[in-house]
């Protein structure tokens, strides 16, 4: 790996296996760092000559990638990283000193990520996610570093994979589940609420203007086209190219169109997944799959980490969730509807509300606009809420809220008769006693299921 300078064994016993001596991140570093500082004062100062302003600012520009270039070579000169049989240590800081120490053992997720200037390069950045802790990130490694460390880490955190081998004598051992139609992507794109929405505001006032004769709408106009293109541009570059491979111990996730990423998805650490879809996609017969993975971050951005499958024909998605679910098929649960009465509280979307408990899965659906379907193993659940407001009280109903760990899996049994959202809180607890399983892989230390009510 590039950058290697020995150092002492600063904090730390001897060990069978020797340790790695400090290492920095590639000397390319302080240029790409600069990079970007130049791109986006260039950006400012264009906007500011448009606007008037005297070129003799212009000077600015130099002295913005000399300031740049020498804190990016100071702040490249004090980062410095090493691996050792019991923990990852990256210290950084120019003025600040800062170490962070991160436990080999709990080392959840190791991902590639590739941005646009650094993907011209040739370098990655690797980000690391710690189970309860705070992570880290080494920018810029090539990416053959990059694969060879994250294979590294993930090995001596036992959770690697022959998929998550650099080694291009392996492949064989890898299978493609999943390549996303990327003109699909891209229809499916431009058919969501995301993106409809400011358009067919854009077009309002486009004829609003037309026909009222006035070029006020266009202060209106401006910000909806661009809020629209941006919406679908994250959008369709975020989810361009998405390949879901698996080998023998994990599913491994590469997307993106400008900044590609490369996500590690051990299916022991899956909490939950769910099917979405919208309203225009039901149509054409096509749904998304979030997932929530433990210690993968929260997942609450839709064009970010939580995605799985970005666009998909809904049978293609129905044969892919066993092979993430480790075998369990949620068309083998049968969906209960919510009762009659339950109409008087919510008359739209009491009809779509069913909640299903199988031998492994807890499934649920609601949503009348945008349909989801929410799946979780039954070792995951965290805790779960029985919630019952005065209405639901006089028409004997409860609500049954499941909790996960941040994501954007979010299970709701939205009005079920009381008994049975009682039995249904207690059934999901009981598993967590049951002498027939084992502890659920990637459950994190000190977690409690428990009942609440309210």
């Amino acid at each position: 790996m590039s950058g290697v300078e020995p150092g002492p064994d600063a904090g730390g016993s001897a060990s069978p296996v020797a340790a790695e001596s400090f290492r920095r991140v590639h000397p390319v570093t302080p240029l790409l760092r600069s990079g970007l500082v130049v791109v986006a004062v260039g950006t400012l100062l264009v906007r500011q000559l448009l606007e008037g302003a005297d070129a003799s600012t212009l000077f600015v520009v130099p002295v913005a990638v000399v300031g740049a270039l020498v804190l990016g070579a100071a702040s490249w000169w004090f980062t410095r990283f090493r691996i050792s049989p019991s923990e990852l240590r990256i210290d950084s800081g120019v003025l600040v000193r800062r170490q962070r120490r991160m436990r080999i053992e709990r080392i959840q997720a190791v991902e590639v990520e590739q941005p646009l200037l650094a993907r011209l390069f040739g370098m990655a950045e690797l980000r690391i996610e710690v189970a309860a802790g705070e992570g880290g990130t080494l920018a810029y490694l090539t990416l053959r570093d990059a694969e060879s460390l994250r294979h590294t880490l993930l090995e001596q955190a036992g959770t690697a994979s022959p998929a998550d081998h650099s080694d291009p004598q392996m492949p064989a051992a890898v299978v493609t589940l999943f390549r996303v139609d990327d003109s699909r992507l891209l229809a499916a794109t431009l058919l969501r609420t995301d993106v409809l929405t400011p358009a067919l505001g854009a077009v309002a006032g486009v004829v609003a203007t037309l026909l009222l004769g006035r070029v006020g709408g266009v202060a209106i106009v401006v910000p909806l086209a661009l809020a629209t293109v941006g919406v679908a541009w994250k959008g369709y570059t975020t989810g361009f190219g998405t390949t879901l491979t698996r080998a023998e111990r994990g599913l491994r996730l590469r997307a993106g169109l400008l900044d590609v990423r490369t996500q590690s998805v051990p299916t022991g650490r899956v909490q939950g997944l769910v099917v979405v879809e919208p309203l225009l996609w039901r149509w054409f017969g096509w749904a998304r799959v979030d997932v929530t993975v433990a210690g993968a971050g929260s997942g609450e951005d839709e064009h970010g980490t939580g995605v799985l499958v970005p666009v998909a024909q809904r049978r293609e998605v129905d044969a892919l969730l066993p092979l993430v679910l480790d075998g369990a098929d949620p068309r083998q649960v049968v969906l209960d509807p919510a009762p009659r009465r339950a109409r008087w509280v919510d008359p739209v979307g009491a009809g779509v509300l069913g909640v299903g408990l199988g031998d492994r899965l807890l499934v649920t659906r609601r949503g009348v606009l945008t349909r989801r379907t929410d799946v979780v193993p039954l070792p995951k659940p965290q805790s779960v809420h029985v919630a019952q407001g005065p209405v639901q009280r006089l028409l004997r109903l409860a609500s049954v809220q499941v909790h996960l760990p941040p994501g954007p899996v979010g299970p709701q049994g939205a009005h079920r008769d009381a008994a049975a959202a009682w039995a249904l809180a207690t059934s999901v607890t009981a598993w967590r006693t049951r002498p027939d399983r084992s502890p659920p892989a990637g459950a994190a230390e000190g977690d409690d299921l428990a009942v609440a009510g309210g």
